[in-house]
């Protein structure tokens, strides 16, 4: 059969290098967009707060009973 090789060749270290640059790239670039993504969520209320917003609850349901 032609065409048909067994192992790597010499020069297929330079398509490994290309392809290994471009999912550098790319997960660089997932990271990014996933970075962005985080900060422009609001960040979860202190602990504290959560806590205030707990007994304002349940006051508002005794009053509606």
């Amino acid at each position: 059969m032609t065409g048909v090789t067994r192992g790597f060749e010499k020069e297929d270290w330079a398509g490994f290098f290309l392809v290994t640059i471009v999912f550098v790239v790319w997960a660089a670039l997932g990271v990014f967009i996933y970075y962005l993504f985080r900060k422009s969520k609001a960040p979860p209320p202190d602990y504290a707060e959560f806590l205030d917003l707990q007994e304002d609850n349940e006051e508002e349901r005794m009053w509606k009973n």
